[in-house]
């Protein structure tokens, strides 16, 4: 049975730093993987038992604008759809805080899953540590 944990600081969810160490540092090389957001953030975590599977973060921009990121499930439990339930357990969330907007960045590989949910790829490609992503947004 998973459970998910939503708080507003990445030291009380430990499952998200491990999801996110696992995932963007270790896998996939990235180096600057926690950032000034993380203090600003809502941080998701979906556990099965007390391991952190699945991960996603949101923090909200001056223009009220939610930007949602960190979306990342260990290699092991992909397959299941808990990356799609990590980015609808947090738009839930967000509405609850009045949200109307969120912008993220999706590398390439994730757009079908976020176009699915309803994001819509807006601009050129852009690079994050050398890895291409492209802008995607949704009303709520």
């Amino acid at each position: 049975m998973y459970t998910t944990r939503i708080t507003r600081t990445l030291e009380e969810n430990p499952g998200a730093r491990k999801v996110r160490t696992a995932v963007f540092m270790e896998e996939q090389g990235y180096k600057n993987e926690f950032d000034d957001h993380d203090a600003d953030a809502v941080h998701l975590c979906i556990y099965d038992g007390e391991e952190g599977i699945a991960t996603a973060r949101s923090y909200q921009k001056p223009d009220g604008v939610w930007v949602l990121g960190r979306v990342a499930v260990l290699r092991e439990r992909r397959g299941h759809r808990l990356g799609s339930r990590a980015v609808q357990e947090l738009e839930e969330y967000l509405r609850g805080l009045d949200a109307k907007e969120i912008e993220l960045s999706a590398q390439l590989h994730a757009m079908k899953m976020y176009e699915a949910l309803g994001y819509k790829e807006e601009g050129d490609l852009i690079y994050d540590e050398g890895q291409p992503h492209k802008m995607m947004r949704k009303f709520l």
